[in-house]
């Protein structure tokens, strides 16, 4: 007997959903919140929005709500957005609003993924675009893409010559022959690097000043600087961009802030070398503040 088809809408809910650690780690309040919110979504084609004022109708005769969101956002089930919440794997899986032109689909995928991954620099599976950079970065270190390396070349040299005007008057021949703990740092980034899959970083006075530069201007430790390099090769989306040391000291101040804020959302680190990162990471800000404070009490 052919079964009948069943007029309506519906929304794709997987048959073990139950059995998600992230829901059932996000508590039975948010997991009733997370059901009721995808109809929502797929009968006023919200693509799978969730704003302030819809929770009220969506967590009606829920207790605390709010707190349910909070649960979903925490467990990565939902992202938070300006006005409410975003389920994270609509697209992947319902698509976007067929009502919407091609141009606006793209431009509303290309906005939010510019604001909830790139900006914040995490890394989503469920986002086609993280993907795309993740299949390109990954083409380029097998030489595939030549564009992408081109750029970097470009962008080395304009860094050279910067940190060559920078360093000119003071200590011009500085980094033809690096100090044994510059060369450890440059040679710890190369290993993890390699490790990743991708070539080894060339060996740039850009990259070299970089390195001497954490040390000397930036006040960092080697142990600090190590912990960083550690964690931003273990991390799922640093790990594609930060390749050379000269773009990890450009983004040095950004994994500090990154790495705390993943240790006070989960509570604790995920591994010991991640601890260790996040410790040495957390000095870092401490003495920063502290050199900030000495400074401002001078200048009083």
């Amino acid at each position: 007997m052919t079964a009948r088809k069943i007029p309506g809408e519906f929304v794709p809910l997987h048959v073990h959903f139950q059995r998600d650690p992230r829901l059932r780690g996000a508590g039975a309040n948010a997991e009733l919140l997370f059901i009721r919110a995808l109809a929502h979504a797929r009968v006023h084609k919200t693509d799978g929005a969730v704003t302030e004022f819809d929770l009220r109708s969506v967590g009606a005769g829920l207790r605390r709500p709010r707190e349910a969101a909070q649960a979903l956002v925490r467990e990565g089930l939902w992202i938070t957005t300006h006005d409410g919440w975003q389920i994270r794997s609509w697209e992947k899986w319902n698509g976007l609003n067929t009502q919407a032109t091609g141009a606006q689909s793209r431009g509303g995928t290309t906005a939010a993924h510019n604001r909830w991954h790139r900006d914040r620099g995490e890394f989503d599976p469920d986002c086609p675009l993280c993907a795309d950079v993740s299949s390109h970065v990954s083409a380029s270190s097998s030489g595939w893409v030549e564009g992408e390396e081109e750029e970097e070349r470009e962008g080395e040299k304009e860094e050279e010559h910067s940190s060559e005007v920078a360093d000119a008057t003071s200590r011009p021949d500085v980094d033809d022959d690096p100090r044994p703990e510059v060369l450890d740092l440059l040679d710890f980034l190369d290993e993890r690097v390699q490790e990743n899959g991708f070539k080894k970083p060339a060996r740039t006075k850009a990259n070299r000043s970089a390195a001497r530069l954490l040390l000397d201007r930036d006040g960092r430790t080697v142990d600090q600087v190590r912990s960083a390099i550690t964690w931003a090769t273990d991390h799922e989306f640093w790990r594609l961009n930060i390749r050379s040391m000269s773009k990890l000291r450009q983004q040095y101040d950004r994994l500090q802030a990154q790495a705390a804020a993943e240790r006070t959302k989960t509570g604790r680190p995920a591994d010991r070398r991640a601890d260790l990162m996040a410790r040495e990471m957390e000095k870092a800000r401490l003495a920063d503040e502290a050199r900030e404070a000495t400074k401002n009490g001078d200048t009083k």
